[in-house]
């Protein structure tokens, strides 16, 4: 194990409010359990549960940290036992149940990504949130496969950018067995300086857009694509 002290800089919720409630203190450094690893952070995201949290609207999973953070990036420090993923040393992402804001981080080691290569540690903090998230709905639980037809709500959020990039890296990897891989794409978003996104990161997947309307339907979207006829 890397040698690290018993306590760590952290922020903490000194009662629900705004920012002014976030206070630096010291805490003990995580140990690991079984399964999990101990991350050096470099940085950690930001995400919505975090304001929530902070407010008092959202509370963290049993177990968890009671420390905001649910998204990090960083050096592996220290392995519990079963561990086989990573060493000490690993630059690595993580999707936290909590205790991101700190200098340490507990995560079981199956939450964690390897930073990909040519990607900056501040960048991959950015990861897990939404990539863990598509790819658990869209893959593992949608299945989504040739001659589908993927509808993607507010494509310019992050969620919506990356659901996008995964349903061209799907329809790549289907290019290898099947003749025809096509994963038709359509997006609705706004229009605005963030539709452009859309358009660079979906290039090769060739996305449909449509403009929100004020209100949009299931119906609606499928009438524009020529699913149904009014």
């Amino acid at each position: 194990m890397m040698t690290m002290s018993h306590e760590m800089r952290a922020i903490a919720i000194t009662e629900p409010g705004g920012p002014e409630v976030l206070q630096p203190c010291y805490v003990p450094v995580p140990v690991p359990s079984h399964g999990q690893i101990i991350i050096r952070l470099a940085y950690a995201g930001v995400n919505r549960p975090d304001a929530l949290q902070r407010a008092g609207s959202y509370a963290p999973p049993v177990g968890a940290s009671p420390l905001p953070g649910l998204e990090c990036s960083g050096t592996v420090v220290a392995l519990g036992s079963g561990c086989t993923r990573y060493k000490e040393g690993d630059l690595v992402c993580a999707l936290l149940p909590g205790g991101g804001y700190a200098e340490y981080a507990a995560c079981h080691e199956a939450h964690a990504l390897p930073i990909p290569p040519g990607m900056s540690l501040r960048d991959a903090a950015g990861l897990p949130e939404t990539c863990f998230t598509v790819w658990s709905n869209v893959v593992m639980r949608g299945k989504l496969k040739a001659g589908e037809i993927f509808l993607v709500h507010g494509g310019t959020s992050g969620i919506g950018t990356t659901a996008i990039q995964i349903a061209r890296d799907v329809e790549q990897a289907l290019s290898k067995f099947v003749r025809d891989p096509i994963v038709t794409v359509i997006v609705t978003g706004f229009v605005g300086p963030y539709s452009e996104q859309i358009r660079i990161v979906g290039e090769a997947s060739k996305p449909q857009f449509l403009p929100y309307k004020q209100k949009m339907t299931l119906l609606d979207v499928m009438i524009a694509v020529g699913g149904l006829t009014d």
